[in-house]
């Protein structure tokens, strides 16, 4: 047959391979949890960098100063009182004040005492008032004698002295055909 050795059954070592598995399985695992804490903590780092692109220094600096002039009154003539800009916390608790007052909220609009909404066909006037319905009226007098005819000029008067024409009888009650 064959010039070489005879080959030797093969053994399985079964806690080589647990070993080795378990081994593996570890270091996986640490990795995993290493790219989740690198991920975490610069995911805060990239989203402001990203928020703050195209931003210069000269309009943070802007803005800066904006939010600084919202905090602070100013004067456009002091010896006057003539006023410029007034405190965010000032001018909320002057318009806490006026509207409680009942005055307007807006000087140049002066009282709003004008409807909002335009009264349309079909609804009452904003301004309108409800009457109270008026007292119910009595039916006309049902006249006892028939009133005579005035003579048209060139016409056959009746004498004064003749009888009154009878009034036309009702009409009779006629019976509901059956169904």
């Amino acid at each position: 047959m064959s010039d070489f050795p005879e080959k030797a059954a093969d053994k399985t070592n079964a806690v080589a391979v647990v070993v080795i598995g378990l081994a593996t399985t570890a270091v996986l695992w640490a990795f995993v949890v290493y790219l989740q804490s690198y991920f975490e903590n610069t995911q805060g780092e990239i989203a402001a960098k990203r928020a703050s692109k195209g931003r210069s220094a000269m309009v943070r600096d802007l803005k800066a100063e904006q939010r600084a002039d919202l905090s602070k009154t100013a004067y456009a003539d002091a010896s006057k009182g003539t006023l410029k800009r007034l405190n965010v916390e000032t001018a909320k608790s002057l318009v806490v004040r006026d509207a409680k007052t009942g005055g307007s909220l807006i000087p140049s609009l002066g009282d709003l005492n004008v409807p909002t909404v335009p009264a349309a066909a079909g609804r009452p006037a904003d301004d309108a008032t409800i009457e109270p319905p008026a007292a119910p009226v009595a039916p006309p007098a049902v006249p006892t004698a028939v009133p005579t005819a005035v003579p048209t000029e060139g016409a056959d008067a009746p004498p004064a002295d003749a009888p009154a024409p009878a009034a036309a009888p009702a009409p009779a009650a006629v019976p509901a055909p059956a169904q």
